[in-house]
């Protein structure tokens, strides 16, 4: 995915001159404006990104967001930039909530530089969330990461406001539902509590809330652990490979492969029997190879194939010009 390739080239240059970066110019210059750009934005148009962007708050006059994203003279998203070793919470969040109120703007953003925290109205229509639905690390995202922010390149603000505000509401559905069995993993809260209530007319009543604790942290972890190898099993593998691979080679060219499942991999043939790709799980660990090599690539998970388009799709070619054995 070339948006990955473009975030970890800037996460690799900001890292060279992230000591030299102490303010919140620094930040805007030498962070800010660089993932703008990346980003698809003209960053010295005013038409496309204006800074000093005047946000009036009540009685306030003259109040500033450095930098609205304009679209038909109109700002779509407001960002608000901070000091690297500053917060992102508290006060600078109030702030930004302010600003909100007082605009058009439908998406805001909270950044030093490094994190960047997206707002937008899921709660209540036109007030800012107190809660970001998303949140990006330039210095550790993942590939769904890098995609999502991808979303936020230049144009979308226009053409796709509204599949992107249905699916910022999702991204906040999804965050509250992480919450909620991280606390459950944790073994922490209402759960440790509820089964001690219920031990006590047992003879189990004498196990200490402490233990039950551990013992919910212990099962839990192993019960994630049997759910995501049982989503790993070749007949749940087959269908995301079969679509990951689509995205990647196009949809025409799927017509010239056959897939055939095993104990443990998924292969990905040609019409003429010529292996193309191999996907396989042992437990957690998932691989794949290509061309029928016995080398293979580690992936973390199934859709970090993406990653590898440009090997997938060499061998694709590949293959479909050898001959049948």
């Amino acid at each position: 995915m070339q948006i990955y390739k473009d975030l970890e080239a800037l996460a690799y240059r900001v890292k060279g001159v992230l000591e030299y970066i102490t303010t919140e110019e620094g930040c805007k210059t030498s962070l800010v404006l660089p993932m703008l750009t990346l980003l698809g934005y003209e960053v010295f148009n005013p038409k496309q990104v204006l800074p000093e962007f005047t946000a009036d708050v009540g009685i306030k006059r003259g109040e500033k967001v450095d930098y609205a994203i304009m679209a038909n003279g109109k700002p779509k998203m407001l960002i608000e930039c901070k000091s690297v070793k500053d917060s992102l919470d508290g006060n600078a969040v109030s702030q930004l909530f302010r600003y909100y109120s007082t605009t058009e703007a439908k998406f805001a953003v909270l950044t030093n530089g490094l994190v960047y925290k997206f707002y937008t109205d899921i709660d209540i229509p036109n007030r800012m969330d107190l809660e970001p639905f998303f949140e990006f690390n330039l210095l550790g995202f993942t590939l769904e990461d890098a995609e999502f922010l991808n979303r936020f390149r230049k144009g979308s603000l226009v053409g796709e406001m509204k599949l992107l505000q249905r699916d910022s509401r999702k991204r906040r559905l999804l965050q509250i539902i992480k919450s909620e069995i991280k606390s459950v993993l944790a073994g922490s809260g209402y759960l440790a509590e509820k089964i001690k209530k219920d031990l006590e007319t047992t003879k189990l009543c004498s196990a200490s809330f402490k233990e039950i604790t551990a013992l919910i942290s212990a099962v839990a972890l192993d019960e994630s652990i049997n759910c995501l190898e049982n989503n790993l099993t070749v007949e749940s593998l087959q269908p995301r490979v079969l679509r990951i691979i689509e995205n990647i080679l196009g949809k025409p060219r799927m017509d010239n492969l056959v897939t055939k499942l095993t104990g443990s991999s998924v292969y990905l043939d040609t019409d003429l029997g010529v292996p193309f790709i191999r996907v396989f799980s042992n437990n957690l660990d998932l691989r794949f190879s290509l061309l029928g090599s016995a080398s293979s690539i580690s992936i973390r998970v199934l859709e970090d194939l993406a990653l590898h388009a440009d090997i997938i799709t060499d061998a694709y070619k590949e293959a479909v010009t050898q001959p049948r054995d």
